[in-house]
């Protein structure tokens, strides 16, 4: 197509076809495809057909002085192909050995290219080839074939032109699809192959045609290996992440679904209450009143609860037919039975939580329980007798005790902290061996401050002298010295005041519990660091705990006698010369 729309482009130039060569000596046009004169298409013709044609006659030798070679390669005799005629630009008439012919594809052929034609070949070379070919066809029959409607171009300037016109570029835009599509076809091909060569001998699980044929034991090997492997890129990246801020966002959404039935469950719960306080302070439009807490008392149930209780439906139902001086007492029991069911479903949310924390899934799921607990308590009071109920002291204890992260230890002992509230919750301490845990935390120079300060606060807590019932806890008179030595020696380490406040807090509430921990408090010199603390400008608060503590120790003669007979120099020192230690 590329050689037909370029004879196309060319034929303004050329004059009129003419025949003129092929009338006088049978010798084919000058760089002229072969059309055919129905279909103007290029034309099919035979190999000996076209050999004859580029033997050329003496007379057109003596006329033109060119020779006609013919682009064709070797076949077998009948066989037919797209032929061209060149006219050859060698004068010299020298004709080439045999074997150096050239061939070239039909996408690369051009008119007047200098490498895309063939030189004649010899005489001996031609006579071999008409005796092995045998054809007998003669040159009359052969310019038959040729259509009347092909051009040659008879001017010296046009075969300029178009050799010029139609050399090989080196570079194209068009790619060169054939060659380049066969070679990436043949690249694609071979690449599972080159993969499969490549990776053979390597640790690389096997690739199944069928997903049936995957070995566990290959996908347990493959496991073990990703689970130990590692890229240096991720581990640089992740040094460079909050770790701890993502775990905390985690931790906290996490609590907030843990707890989520439960708050729900109290918002509507607390509406109810609402409407049922406005109705008993209203002395007009209470029918609607009625029927409006009638309404979200039922949907209440209904929302909290598959199966809506019968005596709930009977008591609504009653309600929308009597009269309105039964009402009142009719919403009134409504209210009543309504309330049983809310304890009982909260009650039941509870359990849930504090059988979470007794058999958590993992720390992350530990953690977001207790702060679910934490922020619960904190928020609605009436649900820390309930949490106690469901024994979550004793198993917030033994989690302490088993526990041996830091920061999930201060996370117990807060959350402990907020729920030895009342006595009840305080029992469940000394029960279960709160001030041992205390203690052993407070003793131990490798715990961080931070959870020594939380243990501090949960001693604080359960020795609060506010705390109906809760004059003495059981175990700390065994532990009270030990107690006194250890909050002296954080007292003297903290660089933080409200740290000190807590230790001095906590002293005092030793003190006021057991009165044998004064003269623990003179042996460790207890107060004398605690007044030389209180003579820069410190919180109102810490003068307040100090004067609580010299006043709890001031109770017994021994110590009166320590706080006075001990003398305080301007210099800031003290002079003990007087002082008579246990």
């Amino acid at each position: 197509m590329y050689y037909l729309e370029l004879n196309r482009k060319f034929r303004f130039f050329s004059p009129k076809p003419t025949r003129r060569f092929f009338k006088r000596d049978n010798c084919p046009p000058f760089n002229c495809h072969t059309f055919c004169g129905k279909t103007k298409s290029p034309k099919k013709i035979l190999d000996a057909d076209f050999k004859s044609l580029s033997v050329p006659t003496p007379l057109h030798t003596e006329e033109c002085a060119h020779q006609y070679s013919s682009n064709v390669q070797e076949t077998s005799s009948g066989s037919t192909r797209d032929s061209y005629a060149y006219c050859s630009d060698n004068s010299c008439g020298e004709a080439p050995s045999k074997g150096e012919e050239t061939s070239s594809s039909g996408a690369q052929d051009s008119y007047g290219s200098d490498n895309s034609f063939e030189e004649a070949p010899s005489k001996c070379e031609e006579t071999s080839e008409e005796k092995k070919n045998g054809d007998g066809s003669s040159d009359s029959e052969v310019i038959g074939r040729v259509s009347d409607g092909e051009s040659d171009f008879d001017s010296d300037v046009e075969r300029e032109f178009e050799r010029n016109f139609e050399c090989k570029t080196t570079h194209t835009s068009t790619p060169k699809w054939e060659d380049d599509m066969g070679r990436s076809r043949n690249r694609k091909e071979s690449l599972p192959l080159n993969l499969f060569l490549k990776y053979q001998h390597e640790r690389v699980p096997p690739i199944p045609v069928q997903p049936s044929e995957v070995s566990n034991e290959a996908v347990k090997m493959w496991l073990n290996d990703a689970r130990q492997s590692f890229e240096q890129e991720c581990t640089t990246t992740l040094q460079c992440k909050s770790v701890t801020a993502e775990l905390n966002q985690k931790v906290y959404h996490l609590a907030a679904c843990c707890s989520t039935i439960v708050r729900a469950m109290l918002c509507d719960a607390r509406r109810i209450e609402i409407e049922y306080e406005k109705l008993n302070g209203e002395t007009v439009h209470i029918e609607s009143l009625v029927q409006s807490l009638t309404g979200n008392i039922l949907e209440f149930v209904k929302t909290h609860r598959n199966k809506l209780p019968a005596a709930i439906a009977q008591l609504a139902d009653k309600i929308r037919l009597h009269r309105f001086e039964d009402t009142l007492n009719l919403i009134a029991r409504l209210y009543s039975a309504w309330e049983d069911i809310k304890n009982e479903l909260v009650e039941e949310e509870i359990g849930k939580i504090v059988a979470r924390v007794e058999s958590p899934t993992s720390e992350l799921d530990l953690r977001a329980t207790i702060t679910a607990v934490t922020s619960l308590a904190l928020r609605h009071e009436e649900l820390i007798d309930l949490f106690i109920k469901a024994d979550l002291v004793s198993a917030l204890l033994i989690l302490c005790e088993k526990c041996e992260g830091s920061s999930l230890r201060s996370l117990i002992l807060r959350t402990l902290a907020t729920m030895c509230c009342n006595s009840a919750a305080v029992r469940q301490f000394e029960r279960f061996s709160g001030i041992f845990l205390i203690t052993e935390t407070l003793e131990e120079d490798f715990r961080p401050e931070p959870e020594r300060a939380e243990a501090i606060a949960l001693l604080v807590q359960v020795s609060a002298p506010w705390l109906e019932d809760n004059q003495s806890i059981k175990g700390l008179k065994e532990y009270s010295y030990r107690l006194v030595k250890a909050l002296t020696r954080f007292s003297k380490d903290t660089k933080c005041c409200q740290n000190l406040l807590l230790s001095t807090a906590a002293l005092a509430n030793v003190s006021a519990m057991d009165p044998e921990a004064a003269k623990y408090m003179i042996k460790c010199h207890t107060i004398i660091h605690l007044v030389e603390c209180i003579k820069t400008k410190v919180s109102v608060y810490l003068l307040e705990q100090v004067a609580t503590l010299i006043a709890n120790i001031s109770s017994t003669e021994l110590a009166r006698k320590h706080l006075i007979g001990k003398t305080y120099h301007a210099d800031g020192n003290f002079d003990h010369k007087n002082m008579k230690c246990l």
